[in-house]
């Protein structure tokens, strides 16, 4: 039986000193907002033709897709070509909102499997935060697009909906479009248990706009703060469920799980790139690890840490190894004339990824994309909701720090689990989460970490991807997966690693 970690420490000093004053400086993942500061800019261009053809043709095209035939619901929420996408795209897109109560308004896109949807898995996909949207995952990470600097559409090769039908839902509510009619501000409290019931409401809600998904297999992917948000949702359907979801797996990114695994990873990744001093690290190593330790020394400790870091001018947390932008790399996007948010957003190096790098301000553009008018009407959206990347409405509870008590539960119910890792991240890095994977489940004797390869069109193939281990054995395990050179969001960074790893876990080829 594998140790509980999770109850012995909720009611510690340690605990409370890292809910209480430690947060800011772990970074972990509550404030991954501040990646994502941006304001809306940009001027709006002409989009391209649409199909020539009738919404009733088009219903019938797509219900031939799919083999079977729409209902009302999601006839209407079948959308033409989005403004700005490529000419002649043939992505077929729904979109609208599924409605969990009288208030709650939870806005849902799903991108249909760009071959034989009709056999491919469901992938729910959430962004992390809490608090930030689903559309940043869509836009910025492995959707069918990426937002340009003058506001078109670019194709995007390594987009998900290449291995499952991709259902992307901004929650909770107050996030993104998704919207409440509730004018006590009741419905903008939220925490984890009453947001995986929401969930769990948007999928019940989504399935029967969607018969015909009803029965496929459900993945649920996230990353950041996902490692909440899927979890919980995860074993919200385990105890439930009555309608029959067919519940397969679950993938998290970079996951926050653990505050003081947390700060492991973001000190170990300073030290593995000797960004901080010898004695520092030690130090720290020796007050801070233990079972016991003094929070204030460790306060201070840390705080010495940011100052030889750099702090938030010089660092790109979320990837350490990448550079930023500045804000005259983005005025093209800005026709107000409006500076940028501080100019310090990460930029994706684009010798990381060849030709599909990240842009310096991706993130920009896509704020600016979501808040145009037409696009609004496109997706089926009121023109009065603002879109934000990470909402600061929304009043989450995050008392509940420790997740492993959850993951342990879930060894249980039969799921296919996986945790994957960017190597170059510091706010929820892979040495924090090795650390509770390791004390929650044994590494299986012959499944032993080694790595993985693929084939890079650029250089050639077999290259070096990352690592995986696989933590336990026979159906409880958890497959534990890195990314080499990515940042928080993988796939954002490094768009064709982080397509690998979804679709091997998708196709069950990791073990």
């Amino acid at each position: 039986m594998a140790e509980d970690l999770t109850k012995p420490l909720l009611g510690t000093k340690k605990k409370a000193w890292l809910a209480a004053r430690f947060a800011v400086l772990s970074l972990a993942g509550l404030l991954i907002s501040i990646f994502f500061l941006v304001h809306p800019g940009g001027g709006a261009v002409d989009a391209p033709e649409a199909l020539d053809e009738s919404p009733a043709v088009r219903v019938r095209r797509v219900e031939a897709l799919l083999a079977t035939p729409l209902s009302e619901a999601a006839a209407g929420d079948l959308r033409t070509t989005l403004p700005g996408a490529p000419a002649g795209d043939e992505t077929v897109q729904f979109s609208g909102y599924v409605r969990i109560s009288e208030t709650k308004h939870m806005f849902y896109l799903l991108v249909l499997a760009a071959e034989d949807p009709a056999s491919k898995p469901l992938a729910w996909w959430s962004n992390g935060g809490p608090g930030c949207s689903g559309l940043l995952g869509y836009a910025t990470e492995h959707g069918p697009y990426r937002p340009m600097r003058d506001s078109t559409l670019s194709a995007f090769p390594y987009s998900w909906n290449n291995a499952a039908n991709m259902l992307y839902v901004e929650s909770p509510v107050g996030v993104g479009y998704s919207y409440t009619t509730d004018e006590t501000g009741e419905d903008l409290k939220s925490g984890d248990q009453s947001v995986a019931k929401d969930n769990y409401d948007v999928l019940v809600g989504f399935f029967q706009r969607h018969p015909h998904f009803a029965t496929s297999d459900l993945y649920l992917t996230s990353e950041s703060y996902g490692g909440h948000y899927v979890p919980t949702l995860a074993q919200y359907i385990v105890d439930h469920d009555t309608t029959g979801m067919n519940l397969v797996g679950l993938a998290v990114g970079n996951p926050y799980t653990d505050p003081l695994e947390n700060m492991r990873g973001m000190v170990g990744a300073y030290w593995g790139r000797s960004m901080i001093p010898f004695p520092l690290y030690h130090a720290w190593d020796d007050e801070c690890t233990g079972s016991t330790i003094d929070a204030a020394k460790c306060e201070t400790m840390g705080l010495a840490m940011f100052e030889y870091v750099g702090g938030d001018a010089w660092i790109d947390y979320y990837g350490l190894d990448y550079g930023y932008c500045s804000d005259h790399a983005a005025d093209a996007a800005d026709a107000g004339g409006r500076r940028l948010s501080s100019g310090r957003r990460a930029l994706y190096d684009t010798a990381a990824d060849g030709l599909y790098g990240y842009d310096a301000c991706t993130g920009d553009y896509t704020d600016h994309y979501f808040n145009r008018a037409d696009v609004k009407a496109a997706l089926g959206v009121p023109e009065s909701i603002e879109w934000q990347t990470c909402s600061g409405s929304v009043k989450y509870a995050t008392e509940d720090d420790f997740m492993e008590e959850v993951w342990n539960s879930l060894l249980d119910a039969g799921l296919r689990m996986m945790i994957f890792s960017g190597d170059d991240d510091s706010v929820c890095g892979p040495i924090g989460t090795q650390s509770w994977l390791y004390k929650l489940l044994n590494v299986s004797a012959d499944n032993d970490w080694r790595g993985w390869t693929y084939d890079d069109p650029r250089v050639g193939d077999d290259q070096l991807g990352g690592y995986r281990v696989i933590f336990g054995h026979g159906t409880r395990k958890i497959t534990f997966v890195t990314a080499h050179h990515a940042g928080h969001m993988v796939p954002a960074y490094q768009p064709s690693k982080g397509y690998e790893v979804f679709s091997r876990f998708i196709a069950d080829e990791w073990g």
